[in-house]
Protein backbone atom coordinates (compact mmCIF):
# COMPACT_ATOMS: atom_id res chain seq x y z
CA UNK A 1 0.00 0.00 0.00
CA UNK A 2 1.35 3.69 -0.98
CA UNK A 3 2.27 5.27 1.79
CA UNK A 4 0.61 8.55 1.88
CA UNK A 5 2.04 11.81 2.82
CA UNK A 6 1.07 15.33 4.13
CA UNK A 7 2.02 17.20 1.55
CA UNK A 8 0.99 20.41 2.91
CA UNK A 9 3.22 20.21 5.93
CA UNK A 10 6.06 18.95 3.55
CA UNK A 11 6.03 22.23 1.89
CA UNK A 12 5.86 24.41 4.41
CA UNK A 13 9.01 22.86 5.49
CA UNK A 14 10.31 23.33 2.36
CA UNK A 15 9.88 27.14 2.27
CA UNK A 16 11.22 27.26 5.65
CA UNK A 17 14.25 25.64 4.53
CA UNK A 18 14.13 28.15 1.59
CA UNK A 19 14.19 31.09 4.03
CA UNK A 20 16.86 29.65 6.40
CA UNK A 21 14.53 29.39 8.96
CA UNK A 22 15.69 25.80 9.69
CA UNK A 23 19.09 24.37 8.81
CA UNK A 24 18.36 20.87 7.42
CA UNK A 25 16.33 18.46 6.20
CA UNK A 26 17.10 16.51 9.46
CA UNK A 27 15.37 19.32 11.14
CA UNK A 28 12.59 19.15 9.31
CA UNK A 29 12.31 15.66 9.36
CA UNK A 30 11.91 16.38 13.27
CA UNK A 31 9.18 19.01 12.52
CA UNK A 32 7.44 16.66 10.39
CA UNK A 33 7.16 13.94 13.13
CA UNK A 34 6.42 16.70 15.74
CA UNK A 35 3.11 17.46 14.04
CA UNK A 36 1.94 14.28 12.13
CA UNK A 37 3.78 11.48 14.28
CA UNK A 38 5.09 9.75 11.42
CA UNK A 39 8.80 9.15 10.44
CA UNK A 40 10.10 10.54 7.27
CA UNK A 41 13.40 10.66 6.73
CA UNK A 42 15.73 13.45 5.52
CA UNK A 43 16.26 12.28 2.11
CA UNK A 44 12.75 11.26 1.16
CA UNK A 45 11.66 14.65 2.66
CA UNK A 46 14.04 16.42 0.63
CA UNK A 47 13.14 14.66 -2.68
CA UNK A 48 9.33 14.54 -2.19
CA UNK A 49 9.49 18.62 -1.11
CA UNK A 50 11.36 19.13 -4.54
CA UNK A 51 8.16 17.53 -6.58
CA UNK A 52 5.48 19.66 -5.34
CA UNK A 53 3.54 21.95 -6.94
CA UNK A 54 1.37 24.49 -4.29
CA UNK A 55 -1.46 24.85 -6.65
CA UNK A 56 -2.19 20.86 -6.78
CA UNK A 57 -0.84 19.54 -3.52
CA UNK A 58 -0.79 22.24 -0.93
CA UNK A 59 -4.02 23.10 1.16
CA UNK A 60 -3.85 26.92 1.49
CA UNK A 61 -5.64 27.63 4.55
CA UNK A 62 -3.41 24.69 6.25
CA UNK A 63 -0.28 26.21 4.55
CA UNK A 64 -0.52 29.48 5.88
CA UNK A 65 -1.90 28.01 9.90
CA UNK A 66 1.43 25.82 9.78
CA UNK A 67 3.74 28.48 8.03
CA UNK A 68 2.10 30.57 11.05
CA UNK A 69 2.34 28.75 14.04
CA UNK A 70 6.12 27.37 12.93
CA UNK A 71 7.36 30.67 12.12
CA UNK A 72 6.42 32.83 15.06
CA UNK A 73 8.39 29.62 17.56
CA UNK A 74 11.23 30.03 15.12
CA UNK A 75 11.75 33.79 15.16
CA UNK A 76 11.03 34.23 18.73
CA UNK A 77 13.80 31.86 19.87
CA UNK A 78 16.41 33.53 17.15
CA UNK A 79 15.70 36.36 18.94
CA UNK A 80 17.12 35.41 21.56
CA UNK A 81 20.95 35.48 22.65
CA UNK A 82 22.61 32.23 21.82
CA UNK A 83 24.42 31.80 24.98
CA UNK A 84 26.22 28.16 23.62
CA UNK A 85 27.57 29.56 20.80
CA UNK A 86 29.99 31.77 22.98
CA UNK A 87 31.74 29.02 24.80
CA UNK A 88 35.36 28.61 23.62
CA UNK A 89 35.75 25.34 25.32
CA UNK A 90 35.36 22.81 22.79
CA UNK A 91 36.93 19.64 23.07
CA UNK A 92 35.91 17.70 19.73
CA UNK A 93 33.46 19.31 17.28
CA UNK A 94 30.20 19.61 18.57
CA UNK A 95 30.83 18.72 22.20
CA UNK A 96 31.41 20.80 24.66
CA UNK A 97 32.41 20.63 28.37
CA UNK A 98 30.76 23.23 30.52
CA UNK A 99 31.06 23.71 34.18
CA UNK A 100 27.87 24.68 36.13
CA UNK A 101 27.66 27.31 38.59
CA UNK A 102 25.01 27.11 40.56
CA UNK A 103 24.08 30.75 41.83
CA UNK A 104 23.14 32.01 45.81
CA UNK A 105 20.19 33.39 44.69
CA UNK A 106 18.85 30.56 42.78
CA UNK A 107 19.02 28.02 46.10
CA UNK A 108 15.72 28.42 46.88
CA UNK A 109 13.31 29.61 44.46
CA UNK A 110 14.64 27.30 41.51
CA UNK A 111 16.76 23.94 43.76
CA UNK A 112 13.87 24.57 46.73
CA UNK A 113 16.53 24.81 49.07
CA UNK A 114 16.56 26.53 52.79
CA UNK A 115 19.68 27.01 53.87
CA UNK A 116 18.24 27.70 57.36
CA UNK A 117 17.12 24.43 57.64
CA UNK A 118 18.59 21.84 55.05
CA UNK A 119 21.67 19.46 56.43
CA UNK A 120 24.48 19.63 53.58
CA UNK A 121 22.88 16.31 53.02
CA UNK A 122 19.58 17.60 51.81
CA UNK A 123 20.65 20.01 50.25
CA UNK A 124 22.81 17.60 47.67
CA UNK A 125 20.26 15.90 47.07
CA UNK A 126 17.60 18.68 46.03
CA UNK A 127 20.04 19.90 43.48
CA UNK A 128 21.28 16.51 42.02
CA UNK A 129 17.37 15.93 41.68
CA UNK A 130 17.03 19.14 39.98
CA UNK A 131 20.36 18.63 37.61
CA UNK A 132 19.16 14.78 37.08
CA UNK A 133 16.14 16.09 34.91
CA UNK A 134 17.68 16.56 31.18
CA UNK A 135 15.24 19.38 29.72
CA UNK A 136 15.74 21.74 33.01
CA UNK A 137 19.74 21.45 33.47
CA UNK A 138 20.36 22.23 29.35
CA UNK A 139 17.29 25.12 29.64
CA UNK A 140 18.99 26.37 33.09
CA UNK A 141 22.63 26.27 31.91
CA UNK A 142 21.29 28.60 28.38
CA UNK A 143 20.74 25.46 26.11
CA UNK A 144 17.91 25.05 23.44
CA UNK A 145 16.83 20.44 24.52
CA UNK A 146 15.77 20.24 20.67
CA UNK A 147 19.43 20.66 19.92
CA UNK A 148 21.48 19.48 22.28
CA UNK A 149 21.65 16.60 25.08
CA UNK A 150 23.56 15.65 28.03
CA UNK A 151 25.97 13.01 27.60
CA UNK A 152 27.51 12.99 31.16
CA UNK A 153 27.55 14.87 34.25
CA UNK A 154 30.88 14.81 36.69
CA UNK A 155 30.18 15.09 40.16
CA UNK A 156 32.50 16.37 42.58
CA UNK A 157 32.81 18.75 45.34
CA UNK A 158 35.52 20.50 48.36
CA UNK A 159 34.93 22.01 51.32
CA UNK A 160 35.76 25.34 52.31
CA UNK A 161 35.74 26.87 55.97
CA UNK A 162 34.28 30.14 56.64
CA UNK A 163 33.07 31.88 59.58
CA UNK A 164 29.58 33.26 60.50
CA UNK A 165 27.66 35.45 63.54
CA UNK A 166 25.00 33.99 65.06
CA UNK A 167 21.86 35.71 66.75
CA UNK A 168 23.32 36.46 69.61
CA UNK A 169 26.63 38.39 67.68
CA UNK A 170 29.26 35.56 68.38
CA UNK A 171 31.27 34.52 65.39
CA UNK A 172 31.69 30.79 64.49
CA UNK A 173 33.55 28.59 61.90
CA UNK A 174 31.73 26.33 59.79
CA UNK A 175 32.45 23.83 56.74
CA UNK A 176 30.62 24.98 54.03
CA UNK A 177 30.56 21.69 51.16
CA UNK A 178 30.61 23.01 47.88
CA UNK A 179 29.27 21.26 44.75
CA UNK A 180 31.06 21.07 41.51
CA UNK A 181 29.66 20.03 38.30
CA UNK A 182 30.84 19.26 34.56
CA UNK A 183 28.61 19.07 31.73
CA UNK A 184 29.26 17.31 29.21
CA UNK A 185 26.86 18.76 26.02
CA UNK A 186 26.78 17.04 22.53
CA UNK A 187 24.92 18.27 19.54
CA UNK A 188 22.05 16.00 18.68
CA UNK A 189 22.28 13.47 15.83
CA UNK A 190 18.90 14.80 15.17
CA UNK A 191 17.65 17.76 15.99
CA UNK A 192 13.90 17.87 17.10
CA UNK A 193 11.38 21.16 17.50
CA UNK A 194 11.33 21.89 21.22
CA UNK A 195 8.97 24.83 22.71
CA UNK A 196 8.88 25.76 26.05
CA UNK A 197 6.10 26.26 27.81
CA UNK A 198 6.40 30.10 28.08
CA UNK A 199 6.78 30.39 24.21
CA UNK A 200 3.99 27.85 23.85
CA UNK A 201 1.74 29.90 26.01
CA UNK A 202 2.99 33.06 24.47
CA UNK A 203 1.61 31.90 21.50
CA UNK A 204 -1.75 30.41 22.27
CA UNK A 205 -2.64 33.87 24.05
CA UNK A 206 -1.78 35.50 20.78
CA UNK A 207 -3.95 33.39 19.09
CA UNK A 208 -6.51 33.61 21.18
CA UNK A 209 -6.53 37.13 21.20
CA UNK A 210 -6.27 38.01 18.17
CA UNK A 211 -10.04 35.96 17.73
CA UNK A 212 -11.45 37.31 20.69
CA UNK A 213 -12.32 33.60 22.38
CA UNK A 214 -11.21 31.52 24.95
CA UNK A 215 -10.48 27.95 24.48
CA UNK A 216 -14.25 26.48 25.53
CA UNK A 217 -16.64 29.49 24.70
CA UNK A 218 -18.30 28.94 21.14
CA UNK A 219 -18.97 32.69 21.13
CA UNK A 220 -16.71 35.84 20.61
CA UNK A 221 -16.51 38.74 22.85
CA UNK A 222 -18.67 40.78 21.03
CA UNK A 223 -21.44 38.10 20.91
CA UNK A 224 -22.71 38.47 24.27
CA UNK A 225 -22.94 42.33 24.57
CA UNK A 226 -24.44 42.63 21.03
CA UNK A 227 -27.27 40.00 21.63
CA UNK A 228 -28.14 40.77 25.46
CA UNK A 229 -31.52 42.44 25.25
CA UNK A 230 -31.53 43.64 28.83
CA UNK A 231 -29.57 43.84 32.04
CA UNK A 232 -28.34 41.18 34.04
CA UNK A 233 -31.45 40.02 36.22
CA UNK A 234 -31.48 37.10 39.23
CA UNK A 235 -32.05 34.21 37.87
CA UNK A 236 -35.11 32.18 39.10
CA UNK A 237 -34.26 28.60 40.55
CA UNK A 238 -38.84 27.80 39.38
CA UNK A 239 -37.48 27.87 36.08
CA UNK A 240 -35.80 25.21 33.84
CA UNK A 241 -34.96 25.53 30.38
CA UNK A 242 -34.90 22.10 28.27
CA UNK A 243 -32.61 20.93 25.75
CA UNK A 244 -33.38 17.73 24.02
CA UNK A 245 -30.68 15.53 23.24
CA UNK A 246 -28.43 16.52 20.20
CA UNK A 247 -29.30 14.91 17.50
CA UNK A 248 -26.32 15.77 15.29
CA UNK A 249 -25.26 12.23 13.73
CA UNK A 250 -21.62 13.59 13.67
CA UNK A 251 -19.69 12.06 11.30
CA UNK A 252 -22.51 11.44 8.85
CA UNK A 253 -21.06 11.88 5.17
CA UNK A 254 -24.43 12.90 3.28
CA UNK A 255 -25.17 14.23 -0.01
CA UNK A 256 -28.36 15.92 -1.43
CA UNK A 257 -29.81 12.77 -3.23
CA UNK A 258 -29.96 11.45 0.73
CA UNK A 259 -31.80 14.70 1.55
CA UNK A 260 -28.85 17.43 2.02
CA UNK A 261 -25.27 18.14 1.77
CA UNK A 262 -24.21 16.80 5.32
CA UNK A 263 -20.76 16.11 7.18
CA UNK A 264 -18.99 16.97 10.69
CA UNK A 265 -18.24 20.47 9.29
CA UNK A 266 -22.29 21.31 9.44
CA UNK A 267 -22.52 19.55 12.72
CA UNK A 268 -20.26 21.23 14.61
CA UNK A 269 -21.77 24.40 13.13
CA UNK A 270 -24.70 23.35 14.90
CA UNK A 271 -23.48 22.95 18.29
CA UNK A 272 -22.96 26.66 18.10
CA UNK A 273 -26.63 27.32 16.85
CA UNK A 274 -28.13 25.59 19.83
CA UNK A 275 -25.21 27.71 21.91
CA UNK A 276 -26.60 30.76 20.33
CA UNK A 277 -30.50 29.79 20.80
CA UNK A 278 -30.18 28.65 24.75
CA UNK A 279 -28.08 32.12 25.03
CA UNK A 280 -31.09 34.11 23.66
CA UNK A 281 -33.76 32.86 24.99
CA UNK A 282 -32.17 32.46 28.51
CA UNK A 283 -32.20 36.72 27.43
CA UNK A 284 -35.62 36.12 27.92
CA UNK A 285 -36.76 33.69 30.51
CA UNK A 286 -33.73 34.12 33.13
CA UNK A 287 -33.77 30.38 33.98
CA UNK A 288 -32.23 28.92 36.87
CA UNK A 289 -31.21 25.73 35.56
CA UNK A 290 -30.44 24.23 31.89
CA UNK A 291 -30.99 20.48 31.38
CA UNK A 292 -29.53 18.70 28.26
CA UNK A 293 -29.88 15.45 26.99
CA UNK A 294 -26.45 13.25 25.80
CA UNK A 295 -26.54 11.19 22.89
CA UNK A 296 -30.08 10.81 20.83
CA UNK A 297 -27.87 9.82 17.84
CA UNK A 298 -25.19 12.85 18.97
CA UNK A 299 -22.92 10.38 17.01
CA UNK A 300 -23.60 8.69 13.76
CA UNK A 301 -21.81 5.30 14.62
CA UNK A 302 -20.69 3.40 17.37
CA UNK A 303 -17.77 1.51 16.01
CA UNK A 304 -14.65 1.87 15.23
CA UNK A 305 -15.90 0.57 11.58
CA UNK A 306 -18.53 2.99 11.46
CA UNK A 307 -21.35 0.60 12.34
CA UNK A 308 -24.22 1.58 14.57
CA UNK A 309 -24.90 -0.19 17.28
CA UNK A 310 -26.59 -2.53 15.87
CA UNK A 311 -24.22 -3.30 13.37
CA UNK A 312 -26.13 -1.26 10.60
CA UNK A 313 -23.05 0.08 7.90
CA UNK A 314 -23.02 4.16 8.06
CA UNK A 315 -20.96 6.81 5.60
CA UNK A 316 -18.53 8.93 7.79
CA UNK A 317 -16.14 11.36 6.62
CA UNK A 318 -13.64 10.86 9.36
CA UNK A 319 -12.17 7.65 11.54
CA UNK A 320 -14.25 6.95 14.46
CA UNK A 321 -11.66 8.21 16.90
CA UNK A 322 -11.36 11.84 15.15
CA UNK A 323 -15.37 11.99 15.55
CA UNK A 324 -15.44 11.48 18.84
CA UNK A 325 -12.59 13.59 20.14
CA UNK A 326 -14.70 16.64 17.94
CA UNK A 327 -17.67 15.29 19.97
CA UNK A 328 -16.26 15.52 22.96
CA UNK A 329 -14.80 19.14 22.65
CA UNK A 330 -17.99 20.70 21.38
CA UNK A 331 -20.22 19.30 24.15
CA UNK A 332 -17.20 20.38 26.67
CA UNK A 333 -17.41 24.13 24.72
CA UNK A 334 -21.55 23.83 25.05
CA UNK A 335 -21.57 23.57 28.32
CA UNK A 336 -18.35 26.15 29.55
CA UNK A 337 -20.41 28.46 26.83
CA UNK A 338 -23.79 28.02 28.43
CA UNK A 339 -23.14 27.38 32.66
CA UNK A 340 -22.00 31.39 33.07
CA UNK A 341 -25.51 32.04 32.41
CA UNK A 342 -27.06 29.49 34.43
CA UNK A 343 -27.03 28.67 38.10
CA UNK A 344 -26.66 25.20 37.33
CA UNK A 345 -26.56 22.75 34.02
CA UNK A 346 -27.35 19.41 34.43
CA UNK A 347 -26.72 16.28 31.91
CA UNK A 348 -28.75 13.44 31.50
CA UNK A 349 -28.10 10.10 29.63
CA UNK A 350 -29.90 10.02 26.30
CA UNK A 351 -28.68 7.06 24.14
CA UNK A 352 -29.63 6.33 20.86
CA UNK A 353 -30.20 3.75 18.74
CA UNK A 354 -26.85 4.99 16.43
CA UNK A 355 -24.69 5.88 19.67
CA UNK A 356 -25.76 3.40 22.56
CA UNK A 357 -22.09 2.61 23.39
CA UNK A 358 -20.57 6.03 22.29
CA UNK A 359 -23.29 8.40 23.85
CA UNK A 360 -22.54 6.44 27.07
CA UNK A 361 -18.76 6.97 27.05
CA UNK A 362 -19.20 10.53 26.39
CA UNK A 363 -21.47 10.70 29.69
CA UNK A 364 -18.79 9.17 31.69
CA UNK A 365 -15.90 11.41 30.31
CA UNK A 366 -18.08 14.45 30.86
CA UNK A 367 -18.96 13.25 34.30
CA UNK A 368 -14.95 12.40 34.74
CA UNK A 369 -13.77 16.20 33.75
CA UNK A 370 -16.43 17.97 35.97
CA UNK A 371 -16.02 15.97 38.66
CA UNK A 372 -12.13 16.34 38.47
CA UNK A 373 -12.76 20.29 38.30
CA UNK A 374 -15.24 20.40 41.16
CA UNK A 375 -17.14 22.45 38.86
CA UNK A 376 -20.54 22.86 41.20
CA UNK A 377 -22.64 24.64 38.30
CA UNK A 378 -22.35 21.45 36.15
CA UNK A 379 -24.07 18.26 37.36
CA UNK A 380 -23.66 14.53 35.58
CA UNK A 381 -26.28 12.22 36.52
CA UNK A 382 -24.52 9.13 35.86
CA UNK A 383 -26.47 7.01 38.13
CA UNK A 384 -28.17 3.68 36.91
CA UNK A 385 -31.70 5.04 36.64
CA UNK A 386 -29.87 7.78 33.96
CA UNK A 387 -28.17 5.24 31.48
CA UNK A 388 -31.61 3.29 30.58
CA UNK A 389 -32.74 4.14 27.25
CA UNK A 390 -35.55 6.24 28.81
CA UNK A 391 -34.23 8.91 31.31
CA UNK A 392 -36.09 11.29 33.63
CA UNK A 393 -35.64 14.24 35.86
CA UNK A 394 -38.58 15.27 38.19
CA UNK A 395 -38.47 19.28 38.45
CA UNK A 396 -41.50 20.33 41.16
CA UNK A 397 -44.59 18.79 40.16
CA UNK A 398 -43.57 18.17 35.97
CA UNK A 399 -42.07 14.86 35.27
CA UNK A 400 -39.53 15.40 32.24
CA UNK A 401 -38.53 12.11 29.93
CA UNK A 402 -35.92 11.71 27.71
CA UNK A 403 -36.43 8.74 25.08
CA UNK A 404 -35.06 8.83 21.52
CA UNK A 405 -38.31 6.98 19.97
CA UNK A 406 -36.78 3.63 19.02
CA UNK A 407 -36.47 0.63 21.08
CA UNK A 408 -33.59 -1.86 22.30
CA UNK A 409 -35.14 -4.19 19.23
CA UNK A 410 -35.00 -1.46 16.80
CA UNK A 411 -38.83 -0.64 16.69
CA UNK A 412 -40.13 2.16 16.09
CA UNK A 413 -42.73 3.90 18.86
CA UNK A 414 -45.13 5.91 18.27
CA UNK A 415 -45.89 8.89 20.33
CA UNK A 416 -49.30 7.39 21.67
CA UNK A 417 -46.91 4.40 22.96
CA UNK A 418 -44.09 6.24 24.38
CA UNK A 419 -47.07 8.20 26.35
CA UNK A 420 -48.12 4.98 27.49
CA UNK A 421 -44.78 3.27 28.60
CA UNK A 422 -44.14 6.69 30.78
CA UNK A 423 -46.24 5.12 33.35
CA UNK A 424 -44.71 1.80 33.72
CA UNK A 425 -41.39 2.85 33.34
CA UNK A 426 -41.59 5.35 36.23
CA UNK A 427 -44.87 4.35 37.80
CA UNK A 428 -43.95 6.74 41.13
CA UNK A 429 -42.63 9.24 39.47
CA UNK A 430 -45.62 9.25 37.08
CA UNK A 431 -48.67 9.24 39.34
CA UNK A 432 -47.20 12.35 41.37
CA UNK A 433 -46.60 14.28 38.25
CA UNK A 434 -49.11 16.88 37.37
CA UNK A 435 -47.37 17.33 34.14
CA UNK A 436 -45.77 14.49 32.06
CA UNK A 437 -42.82 16.16 29.05
CA UNK A 438 -41.76 13.45 26.89
CA UNK A 439 -38.75 14.67 24.84
CA UNK A 440 -37.88 12.02 21.55
CA UNK A 441 -35.78 11.85 18.49
CA UNK A 442 -35.35 9.81 15.86
CA UNK A 443 -37.86 10.65 13.21
CA UNK A 444 -35.34 13.83 12.05
CA UNK A 445 -38.61 16.09 12.40
CA UNK A 446 -40.40 18.52 14.69
CA UNK A 447 -43.88 18.11 15.81
CA UNK A 448 -46.28 18.12 19.69
CA UNK A 449 -48.48 15.83 20.03
CA UNK A 450 -50.47 16.06 23.57
CA UNK A 451 -52.28 13.27 25.54
CA UNK A 452 -54.00 13.10 28.82
CA UNK A 453 -52.52 11.44 31.76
Amino acid sequence: MKKEYNNTLIFVIRTMKEQGLINSWAEGASIYFEFVKEEITPSALSNRASKLLISKDVDTQSYYNYLKSLKKIVDKRNSKPVVEKATTEVLIPEVLVKPLAIKYDDLGPIFGVDLSVDTPDVVKNKIMTKVSDERFLLEYMGFNPGIYEVRKIEVGSWTTPVKVETPDGTKKAEIILNEKFNVVIAKRKDAVLYVTKEEYQAYLDEFLSERGITPYDLFDQNYRTKNKKQPNEVLNDNLLMVSPGLELHLGKLGSVSDFEDYSSKQALWRVKKVAEEIYNYQQQVHAGKLIIGVGNDYFNSDTVDDKTTAQTQQNNDSRHQEVYLNGLTAFMRLIETTKSDFNKVILKGNPGNHDERSSFTLLTNLATVFSATKDEKVEVDLTYESIRFSTYYVFGDNLIIYSHGKSPESKNISDIDLAKAAKYQFPDHYNAAKNVYIFAGHIHSDRENKFDK
